[in-house]
C-alpha cells in the first residue's frame, strides 16, 4: 500500500510543481532547470526536487524546493541579494522569531518537539538548529535548521523530522576513566608543516605551522564497552610506504627530473589557458567569477564546428519556471559536458586546479614512464619552484583503468599523486595530482597545492619543542565529552543511536589535531553539532 501511495502521488506532477512554486515564491522570469520526481515504487521518504536559476544574477543565483511524496516541505533555499544600505540589520531576538514563524508555517508542531537549540552567528548569517534530545545530548540528524540574513530573510530550511528514541544503556563509562583511556591512546606524534585556517582551525591567522600531529586521531570511545574507534595512518613511516610498494611506486621528482633531462629552460611557459589547451577562437569562456577568497573560477566550451557558434549552454538555454525541467542528474551531466573547469589565485593568476570534461580520443600509447615525464613538464610549468622548494617530493603512480579492453584502453588515463617535503619534513595532507591521457598525451585534470610554495621558504623547519612535549601538552588539554553517534553498521542493518565520549580540549571544546612545534600551543577545529 505504501508504494501505491507514493506512486499515486507522484503521478500528480502538476499539483506538486504548483505546490513547489508556490512555496520557492520565484519571480515569473526564473528560468526552471531541475524538475525531479522518484520513480514509482521508490521508498516513503523520497522526494520531489525543483530548482531555478535567476538569468539577471547568473546560474549561481535561484531557488531550490524539495517536497515529501504528501507534498511536505523537507528543503527550501533561496539566494538573496541584502542592500546593507537601504536594509539595516535586525536584531537577534527579532530574527529569532522569524525563524520560529516560518518553521511554524510549514511545520506546526516541530518548534515544540525539537528543543535542543545550537545558534552559530557566521556574519551576515545566522544559522539555527534545534533536535531532538535524549539523556539532556541532542541526537544528529534529527529536528531542522535555518539560516536567515541579518535583513530577516530566510536562505534556506532544511526539515529531517523526528527519529525515534534511542537505546539508553544501564551503566556506562566514569568520564575519568573514558579520559584517562583517551590519554593513553595518544601517542606517535611526527613532526610535519600543515597548511592551517581560521575557518578551520584556531589559529590566529592563515598560514603554513610547524606541527606535531598524531600518527592516527582517536575519534570516540564506545560509552559501555570502552572500544575506540581510530582513523587511519595520518602520516605514513618508510616502513608504511615500503608496505605499499606492491601497488604503487615512489619516485623522487629531483631525480625524475634530472633522468629524463626536464630543465627549466626548456619548459614551455604558456598563459594558463594555453597550458589548458584553450586556443583562442577554439573555445568561448561561459563563465567567470570569484568562487571564494582569492579565488576565480572559469568554465569554457569549445566552439561548435568551424561557423564560430557555440554549443548551447545548459544553464542559460532553459525556458521560465513555467516549463518543464530536467532530473538533476541530467542537468548536471550536461551542465558539464564538454567544458573545461578550472581555478585561478586572483593575486598571482596562477593556475590552481583544473579538470576537462570534453571527450578525448588518440593514436598514442603512452607508457607510465612517458606519462610521468609529461605529468612532471607540466607540473614545472605550473610551479616552476616546485623542482627547487620541494626537497623530497615523491610521487606515486595510478590508473583510472586498469582492465585491458579495447574501450578501456581507448580512455586510459594515468594519475600520479605527487607528494613533498620541504628539509625532510612532510607537508600534512598535502599533494598535487595530475592526470595525463594515454591516447592524446594532454594532461586532462591537475590539482595544486592550497597555498603559495614560496611560504615554504619563510619557515623554520627547527622545532623548539620534543615530540614527548608535545603529547604532554595534548595530555594536558585533553577532556571527553558525551554525545549520541548515530552508527550506520552497514550489511542492510539500519542505523542506530549509540553514546560515546569524543576527546576533546577542555577549554575550547575543540577536538585536538596538532601541537604547535614552536610554542606548544594546540590546535583543534570546531567539532560539527
Amino acid at each position: 500500500m505504501e508504494k501505491k501511495g507514493v506512486e499515486a502521488q507522484m503521478l500528480d506532477r502538476q499539483e506538486l510543481k504548483a505546490r513547489a512554486v508556490r512555496l520557492a515564491g520565484v519571480p515569473e522570469y526564473y528560468q526552471l532547470v531541475i524538475e525531479d520526481y522518484p520513480e514509482a515504487g521508490t521508498p516513503e521518504k523520497a522526494a520531489a526536487v525543483f530548482a531555478w536559476i535567476d538569468p539577471v544574477r547568473g546560474e549561481e543565483a535561484g531557488a531550490a524546493v524539495e517536497l515529501g511524496p504528501e507534498g511536505e516541505l523537507i528543503r527550501w533555499t533561496r539566494d538573496l541579494e541584502w542592500d546593507r544600505e537601504k536594509e539595516p540589520a535586525l536584531p537577534d531576538e527579532y530574527l529569532e522569531q522569524c525563524i520560529l514563524n516560518f518553521v511554524r508555517t510549514h511545520a506546526s508542531a516541530a518548534v515544540d518537539v525539537f528543543t535542543y537549540t545550537t545558534r552559530q552567528d557566521e556574519g551576515d548569517t545566522i544559522h539555527y538548529n534545534r533536535m531532538q534530545e535524549a539523556l539532556e545530548l541532542p541526537l544528529p540528524r534529527s529536528g531542522f535548521s535555518v539560516t536567515v540574513s541579518r535583513n530577516g530573510q530566510i536562505t534556506d530550511y532544511h526539515y529531517r523530522g523526528g527519529v525515534g528514541h534511542p537505546f539508553i544503556p544501564e551503566r556506562i563509562l566514569d568520564r575519568e576513566q573514558a579520559r584517562d583511556q583517551a590519554i593513553r591512546c595518544l601517542g606517535g606524534w611526527s613532526l610535519c608543516f600543515a597548511h592551517l585556517t581560521p575557518s578551520l582551525y584556531d589559529v590566529p591567522a592563515e598560514g603554513v605551522y610547524l606541527v606535531y600531529a598524531p600518527s592516527a586521531w582517536l575519534i570516540s570511545l564506545d560509552a559501555v564497552t570502552g572500544s575506540q574507534r581510530r582513523s587511519g595512518p595520518v602520516l605514513e613511516d618508510a616502513e608504511a610506504v615500503e608496505d605499499q610498494e606492491e601497488q604503487s611506486r615512489w619516485v623522487p621528482l629531483r631525480e625524475l627530473v634530472k633522468r629524463d633531462a626536464i630543465h627549466m629552460e626548456q619548459v614551455e611557459r604558456d598563459s594558463p589557458e594555453m597550458l589548458l589547451g584553450i586556443r583562442p577562437g577554439d573555445y568561448e569562456l561561459l563563465r567567470s567569477m570569484e568562487l571564494e577568497a582569492g579565488i576565480i573560477g572559469r568554465v569554457w566550451r569549445r566552439r561548435e564546428g568551424q561557423t564560430g557558434e557555440l554549443s548551447a549552454d545548459p544553464a542559460t538555454a532553459v525556458p521560465s519556471h513555467k516549463s518543464t525541467g530536467i532530473s538533476a542528474e541530467a542537468y548536471l551531466r550536461e551542465r558539464t559536458a564538454g567544458t573545461i573547469k578550472a581555478r585561478f589565485w586572483k593575486a598571482s593568476g596562477r593556475l590552481q586546479s583544473f579538470m576537462t570534461f570534453e571527450e578525448q580520443a588518440g593514436e598514442l600509447r603512452l607508457s607510465r614512464e612517458e606519462a610521468m615525464t609529461k605529468a612532471v613538464a607540466f607540473l614545472l610549468a605550473v610551479l616552476p619552484e616546485a623542482h627547487v622548494l620541494l626537497d623530497l617530493s615523491e610521487i606515486d603512480i595510478g590508473d583510472l583503468h586498469n582492465d585491458e579492453s579495447e574501450e578501456d584502453r581507448q580512455d586510459k588515463r594515468y594519475v600520479f599523486h605527487i607528494r613533498f617535503a620541504v628539509q625532510g619534513i612532510p607537508l600534512y595532507m598535502e599533494q598535487i595530482t595530475v592526470g595525463v591521457h594515454a591516447a592524446t598525451g594532454e594532461v586532462c585534470h591537475y590539482l595544486g597545492p592550497d597555498f603559495d610554495l614560496h611560504e615554504l621558504t619563510r619557515i623554520s623547519a627547527v622545532p623548539r619543542i620534543t615530540a614527548e612535549a608535545a603529547a604532554a601538552a595534548a595530555a594536558e588539554q585533553l577532556d571527553v565529552q558525551l554525545e549520541w553517534e548515530l552508527n550506520y553498521p552497514g550489511c542492510g542493518r539500519s542505523p542506530h543511536y549509540q553514546l560515546r565520549y569524543l576527546p576533546v580540549q577542555a577549554r575550547s571544546r575543540r577536538d585536538i589535531r596538532f601541537v604547535d612545534a614552536m610554542n606548544g600551543t594546540v590546535y583543534g577545529t570546531l567539532l560539527p553539532k
